[in-house]
């Protein structure tokens, strides 16, 4: 195609059945490989006549104050119909981002020399001694799982607590 008729090129078509009596009949310029097009327009309505100033700061005004009025009443509706799936997808998409720049905050602890190996040891010896202190003796172990049992105790509610 020519570079005139690239400028006419059309990119999206679409039939639209309109009363003879509202359209017009326009004949596009056809390319000589192409054949004659003819396409039918529907008449727009008029444009509306120019409004005074304060006709249109009046209905600026009704717009904003149906947006302040209606709009949080919708929203609020809208919440408390689907409060889960809202949370749910809040939660996610707030935990993208956050995992995100964990990632980017580990590889620049990664790269900080001796700050890596460092936080490295401290992790091995903060576990041997969490395996000393609750894990090698039978009576620690005991007070370990007893300590567990209330923490379960305190978030999810005793087990009476459950079956009322």
């Amino acid at each position: 195609m020519s570079a005139e008729n690239q400028d006419t090129e059309v990119l999206y078509s679409e039939t639209v059945q309109v009363p003879e009596a509202e359209a017009t009949t326009v004949s596009l310029p056809a390319d000589p490989t192409v054949p004659a097009q003819t396409t039918i327009l529907a008449k727009l309505p008029p444009e509306p006549k120019a409004e005074s100033t304060d006709n249109q700061w009046q209905q600026l005004g009704q717009r904003l104050a149906w947006l302040t009025s209606e709009v949080p009443d919708q929203l609020t509706a809208f919440l408390d119909r689907y409060q889960t799936p809202v949370k749910g997808l809040s939660i996610l998409a707030l935990s993208i981002p956050f995992v995100v720049f964990v990632a980017a905050l580990l590889k620049v602890i990664d790269v900080v020399p001796l700050l890596a190996p460092s936080l490295e040891l401290i992790g091995f010896g903060y576990s041997a001694w969490f395996v000393w202190r609750y894990l090698l003796f039978a009576s620690s172990r005991k007070d370990l799982s007893k300590d567990f049992d209330k923490l379960k105790t305190q978030i999810w509610g005793s087990d009476s607590e459950a079956e009322l």
